[in-house]
């Protein structure tokens, strides 16, 4: 989802759910906003354990951009990805994590785990403002499988 959807995703659930707008468009980009990595301005930031081989860079990188691609001259395999689950930022194998803290050198940067980031909090149960579905009557229960009256059965039985 982009952040250009909101509006419109906001006015479908606000008519669906008989909610109020505003507080849907609140509510979802403060969501959003969970989903980041916390950096301060011009700082970088090395997750280190992104999924279980690789790691991860994200924060101000266009700032850094030059020392970021310089990374794959040094043999570094890393590549951009805008749709990572955290933001836009740059995946490299984990093995790599130290050396290209080192490379970073003076540029503000720290290396953090997935466990170092806040887990957003349980979002609340929104209850519709619509009455329920009305329930079905049940059904009969199904009769037992075996013989059915005025069917004979196969073979004769004496």
């Amino acid at each position: 989802m982009n952040q250009s959807d909101i509006p419109l995703l906001t006015s479908f659930l606000a008519t669906e759910f008989e909610l109020d707008a505003d507080q849907l468009t609140d509510a979802i980009n403060k969501f959003l906003e969970t989903k980041k990595i916390p950096h301060s301005p011009g700082e970088l930031v090395i997750l280190s354990d992104y999924t279980p081989n690789s790691a991860a860079l994200f924060g101000d990188t266009k700032k850094h951009l030059n020392l970021i691609k310089s990374l794959s001259a040094e043999g570094i395999s890393i590549r951009f990805n805008k749709s990572l689950h955290y933001g836009p930022g740059w995946v490299f194998s984990a093995k790599h994590v130290e050396s290209i803290g080192e490379k970073l050198g003076d540029v503000p940067h720290k290396i953090i785990a997935r466990d170092d980031i806040s887990a957003p909090a349980a979002p609340k149960k929104v209850v519709p403002a619509k009455t329920a579905k009305p329930k079905v009557a049940p059904t009969k229960p199904a009769t037992k499988v075996g013989k059915i009256p005025g069917k004979s059965t196969f073979p004769p039985t004496k």
